[in-house]
């Protein structure tokens, strides 16, 4: 079961002002910019995988594509 357990987390970043109106296309309720989705494995104690997407992007569809592949 150890081998199983995989944390994942997601953090939104703000990017807002003259240079970002691109931003504002894919933003949704709770971000405009930029999303950061991070994949840690406990066991080997670093992250061992990270994305940075649209915040459109939900933390389950960008699960499963971290271990799917």
């Amino acid at each position: 079961m150890k081998n199983l357990l995989y944390l994942l987390d997601s953090t939104p970043i703000s990017l807002k002002g003259l240079k970002y109106e691109w931003a504002e296309e894919s933003a949704n309720h709770r971000a405009c910019g930029l999303k950061v989705h991070m994949l840690y494995v406990p066991e080997i104690g670093i992250p061992s995988q990270i994305d940075i997407t649209h915040p459109k992007v939900g933390d389950l569809d960008k699960g499963k594509r971290f271990l799917l592949g």
